[in-house]
């Protein structure tokens, strides 16, 4: 089997994160097609560096582990712990807005080669098949973490307050994101923000937006990471 990154993501976040990503991207979404682990209205996935680096051998643990940092840190993913276990520390993953919208930009268009791989990405042949048994919990040959089923309707982090159902999403004016730009100071482009989700019908990934606010917040994240942190735009090293 072949592994593939995309070329833009590469260019905005480094190869190896765009590499990850894409092995991210796919059990996410594995997980959603089989209705797995849906919990605050956002599918996840988890497993240890190390049972990573058995799927992706080119990376350490240790590669993995900085990798994963990296993109929490640029806003693209987000973390939780939801096992049943005590004392199992194993990190869940999904993807943030502004993860999701990322993606989204680089979803394919017209037909794909006949091995299935997008035809604007780049394959990294593997010396081996790789192995994909299929597990309950989303993950091969994992075998830590017990999902645990959390419904929407619980207690906030503990606090007591039992969160409300959210109110009805109402695209903002250009004038109201400019408004919210400015009074952040982030350097988002309102007239792009704006263009881009009035364009996709005003979602995140394939899901409705819920908080415009938090969109802008993504932006400006990803956009803050990427000029700040020096690219690695090669494959030296990894292969």
């Amino acid at each position: 089997m072949l592994h593939y990154f995309d070329p833009e993501v590469a260019r905005r976040f480094g190869v190896k994160e765009a590499i990850l990503l894409r092995h991210l991207q796919f059990w996410i979404e594995r997980n959603r097609k089989n209705g797995l682990h849906l919990i605050e209205g956002d599918y996840w996935t988890y497993n240890s560096a190390k049972k990573m680096s058995e799927q992706l051998p080119y990376f350490s643990g240790k590669q993995i582990q900085r990798l994963l940092h990296r993109l929490v840190e640029a806003g693209v993913l987000r973390t939780g712990c939801f096992n049943e276990r005590p004392g199992d520390r194993t990190l869940w993953y999904t993807f943030t807005d502004f993860g999701k919208a990322v993606l989204a930009e680089q979803e394919p268009d017209g037909p794909k080669p006949s091995d299935g791989t997008p035809g604007n990405v780049q394959r990294i042949a593997r010396k081996r098949p790789m192995d994909d048994p299929e597990t309950s919990n989303g993950w091969p040959g994992s075998g830590q973490a017990l999902p645990r089923n959390i419904p929407d309707h619980l207690p906030d982090n503990g606090t007591g307050a039992v969160r409300q159902p959210a109110a009805r999403f109402a695209p903002p004016t250009r004038e109201e994101v400019a408004g919210y730009c400015r009074e952040r100071h982030n350097g988002v482009d309102p007239d792009r923000f704006v263009d881009y989700y009035t364009a996709n019908g005003w979602k995140v990934g394939k899901n409705p937006m819920k908080d415009w606010k938090a969109a802008v917040r993504t932006w400006e994240k990803g956009d803050r990471a990427a000029t700040a942190r020096p690219r690695d735009d090669t494959l030296d090293g990894i292969l």
